[in-house]
C-alpha cells in the first residue's frame, strides 16, 4: 500500500491515518472523510507507482536503460507521476543518458533540493565528459590522416571511455583496431556497437574474418 495526501476524487487533505491506509475498528479500507470515497485502490495504486520507480532506478544502476525508459514513459498511465519528485529524479538520469542535458536540468528543477543539486553535478559531469570525447574523436581523426593509426586508436580507446554510449566513436574505434590488428579489440568494438543496435551493415557478419579468441587470446596463425 502507499500513500495519499489528498482524496483523489474531492481533493481533500487526508490525515495520517486516512493517508498510510489505516481501517476503522470494524475492519473496513480508509473512507475519504469528506466524499466517503474508498481510499484502497488509490492506495493500491500509489504503492504500484512506489514500486515502479523503484525498478526504475534498480534497472539504471544495471545499465538497462532502455527498460528503465518504458517504466518512465507508462508510469503517467498508472499514477500522477508529475506529483512525485522521486519520477522527475528518475526521467532526469534517463535525459542525461539520452545527452539531453537541457531537458535534464529542467526535470532537476521539479526534484527536492538534494536531488537537483547531485543532478546538475551530473549534468555537468556529463557534458564534459562528451565534450572531451568529442574533441579526442577529432584528434583521432587528424592522427589517422596522418598515418598515426596506433595513436589515432589510442585515442579512441579514451574517447569511448569518456563516453560509452556514442556509436560513432565505437564505429571509429572499430575501424583503427581493424588496421592496427587490434583483433582483440574488435570482438570488444562489435558488442558495444551491439548493444547499442548500432553496427554497420558492412560489419554484420565481420566476426567470420576474424582471427579467433582463445582463452582471451587472439590466435592469428589460422587467419591473417
Amino acid at each position: 500500500m502507499g500513500s495519499l495526501d489528498a482524496c483523489p476524487l474531492c481533493r481533500t487533505q487526508l490525515g495520517a491515518e486516512e493517508a498510510a491506509g489505516g481501517a476503522d475498528e470494524g475492519g473496513a479500507p480508509s473512507e475519504c472523510p469528506e466524499c466517503g470515497a474508498d481510499l484502497a485502490p488509490y492506495l493500491e495504486l500509489d504503492g504500484l507507482g512506489d514500486r515502479y520507480l523503484k525498478l526504475a532506478r534498480e534497472l539504471i544502476s544495471r545499465g538497462q536503460m532502455e527498460q528503465a525508459r518504458e517504466i518512465v514513459e507508462h508510469l503517467p498511465q498508472i499514477v500522477d507521476a508529475a506529483a512525485r519528485p522521486e519520477y522527475y529524479e528518475v526521467a532526469a538520469l534517463i535525459a542525461i543518458y539520452d545527452k539531453d542535458f537541457h531537458h535534464a536540468a529542467s526535470l532537476a528543477g521539479n526534484c527536492e533540493d538534494a536531488a537537483a543539486i547531485e543532478l546538475r553535478e551530473q549534468i555537468e559531469l556529463h557534458q564534459r565528459s562528451v565534450f572531451y570525447a568529442r574533441e579526442l574523436y577529432n584528434h583521432a581523426l587528424s592522427s589517422a590522416r596522418k598515418g598515426e593509426l596506433s595513436v589515432a586508436a589510442k585515442q579512441l580507446a579514451r574517447a569511448v571511455d569518456l563516453d560509452a554510449s556514442d556509436p560513432a566513436l565505437w564505429e571509429l574505434k572499430l575501424k583503427l583496431d581493424l588496421k592496427c590488428g587490434y583483433y582483440q579489440h574488435c570482438y570488444a568494438d562489435l558488442a558495444a556497437l551491439d548493444s547499442l543496435v548500432a553496427r554497420p551493415p558492412e560489419y554484420a557478419k565481420l566476426e567470420e574474418a576474424l582471427p579467433p579468441v582463445n582463452n582471451g587470446v587472439v590466435s592469428v596463425s589460422s587467419k591473417q
